[in-house]
């Protein structure tokens, strides 16, 4: 087996550990670091696995995270994370409501585009 797919197996592998046990007792905090660490691997499915646990727990950074990884999907994040401008409008939506100011700037720019 080549240490390419070792590594994609065990990505996968790591997400779903994570998904499934750890997210129920996971920090937000601690699941967006994650998350964060793995995005800067290019792991950015696993990094949206761990980015929904914190923005599930109310970590606005998260949710802001993932508002613009779904809104730009495979564009900037390949074939793993699929463009959905409502879930991403969602999250963006939440985070906005907790004071973040980069999405309500983005929630400006898609209602002058029509979203």
């Amino acid at each position: 087996m080549n240490m390419k797919y070792k590594t994609m197996l065990l990505s996968a592998a790591s997400a779903l550990l994570f998904s499934t046990s750890a997210s129920a007792t996971m920090s937000a905090d601690h699941a967006y670091e994650i998350g964060l660490a793995a995005a800067m691997d290019y792991r950015y499915s696993e990094a949206l696995v761990q980015f929904r646990v914190a923005a599930t727990q109310g970590n606005r950074d998260a949710q802001r995270t993932i508002g613009l990884m779904l809104l730009y999907g495979e564009r900037l994040y390949g074939a793993d994370v699929h463009r959905n401008d409502e879930e991403a409008i969602h999250w963006l939506k939440s985070a906005s409501a907790s004071g973040c100011e980069t999405s309500s700037f983005v929630l400006q720019k898609l209602a002058l585009r029509g979203k």
